[in-house]
């Protein structure tokens, strides 16, 4: 719930600000709520809505949707409790309904529950035993409304999201701002349109224009740059829209390339600061980028880390996670694997040997105790923050880690982390 709330309320300020850029400014009426379902499922008896709801619903509809005959006829069949879950979410809707929430949207996957819910929040507001609630809804304008968006999927039919194992995060823990980017970078030119016309509040007109230019010549990628940078900036901001934009612009452009940098590098303070930086000794004079460091060996981030056994052995993996540098804080930690995005790697099964393979588990806060598990051979810990960073840890022990001069987070006295910057917080011990 702290997650999504501080999702929806980035999101809703990225929003605003995308509005304002566009000549939308924010009326008194454009509010938004995030509200637990709990609050009224956990204090109410389930009598109430079979007297309230169930009562008016008949088999013969909810029998009749193709996902739930297809069920029936197919595998295994359907469970009491899948076969009620339209009758709850029909209750949330009707609950919400009456505080003024008319439109339910979900995807087209859900369009046969949404039709349910529907019927069901016209049949309780016009027979609920609750006369203050009673609402013959004669007015179209007042009747419930549903409406579905089309599914995201793969290039080869498959659908995005976490069952599938191929989600797409808005959270920056779970999938950066440049994966973002990139992801949008490479969709198909035979879906760029469809994709212009979901994921932006673009003209169509403007998108006509997009595509025109993108089919005179679809290998500068005008649309797909065009998606990206509107999507990154509904969901992040403009400023980060702007970066993301800059940096895999000079990461991808070619290596012959003599062209200026584009505006925002020029005041973005990139080439003023350019020497300074320890990539800058790595660049190749050859390449005609000047503000591009060439990745090599030499100047790749190594995944190899030394930690003494203190900072490892009865340690919580918000902790590790700091020592091996993969996050800024200690608390930076426990919020991403409160996220479950980080990841630590095992053995498969437990032969006690290592394997060429390795099994990667979601890191929970576990008791401290818990670390000791998946260290394997002794003295390796493997680690993995979202897709791609990733370090393996050899543990020695604290003289040999002192003898070879090495240092780590934690190894050092402390210092006190800042506190917490956001607003009505409260400091946890």
């Amino acid at each position: 719930m702290a997650s999504m709330h501080m999702q929806l309320k980035k999101l809703g300020a990225s929003i605003e600000a995308y509005g304002r850029r566009h000549g939308y400014e924010k009326q008194k009426t454009w509010r938004r709520s995030l509200t637990n379902n709990n609050t009224w499922w956990n204090s109410m008896p389930f009598v109430e809505v079979l007297r309230d709801l169930g009562v008016h619903m008949r088999l013969g509809p909810m029998l009749g949707r193709e996902t739930v005959k297809n069920r029936l006829t197919k595998g295994d069949g359907m469970s009491f409790s899948e076969f009620s879950y339209p009758l709850m979410q029909a209750w949330d809707w009707w609950t919400l309904f009456k505080k003024g929430v008319q439109v339910q949207v979900g995807g087209t996957d859900q369009y046969g529950n949404i039709l349910f819910g529907m019927d069901a929040v016209k049949a309780i507001s016009r027979n609920t035993v609750m006369e203050q609630d009673q609402n013959p809804l004669e007015n179209d304008i007042d009747k419930p409304i549903g409406f579905t968006t089309p599914l995201l999927t793969a290039p080869n039919g498959e659908k995005f999201g976490k069952s599938a194992g191929n989600a797409i995060w808005l959270d920056k823990d779970m999938t950066s701002t440049f994966e973002l980017y990139q992801f949008f970078v490479r969709t198909p030119d035979d879906t760029i349109e469809r994709y212009l016309k979901m994921f932006t509040f673009l003209p169509l007109p403007e998108i006509a224009k997009i595509m025109e230019e993108q089919n005179q010549d679809p290998s500068k990628r005008v649309a797909q740059h065009a998606l990206a940078s509107e999507f990154v900036e509904l969901i992040h901001g403009k400023a980060e829209a702007d970066a993301v934009a800059i940096q895999h612009r000079q990461l991808f452009r070619s290596r012959s390339s003599t062209a200026e940098p584009s505006p925002l590098l020029k005041t973005s303070g990139i080439p003023a600061n350019y020497a300074k930086s320890p990539a800058s000794a790595f660049a190749n004079p050859q390449s005609g980028n000047k503000y591009a460091a060439q990745t090599n060996f030499a100047n790749m981030p190594s995944i190899q880390v030394t930690l003494p056994k203190s900072l490892v052995y009865n340690q919580q993996f918000h902790k590790i996670l700091w020592s091996a540098g993969m996050v800024s804080s200690k608390s930076e930690g426990h919020r991403v694997a409160s996220n479950k995005g980080a990841y630590v790697g095992s053995r498969p099964g437990d032969s006690g040997h290592m394997t060429d393979s390795l099994t990667f588990t979601p890191i929970l806060t576990w008791p401290a105790e818990r670390t000791k598990e998946f260290i394997v051979d002794s003295n390796k810990l493997f680690l993995k923050l979202g897709k791609w960073k990733f370090k393996v840890v050899t543990i020695v022990s604290d003289e040999e880690f002192k003898q070879l001069g090495l240092s780590a987070p934690g190894w050092e006295p402390e210092k006190q982390e800042p506190e917490s910057t956001f607003p009505d917080s409260t400091k946890s011990q």
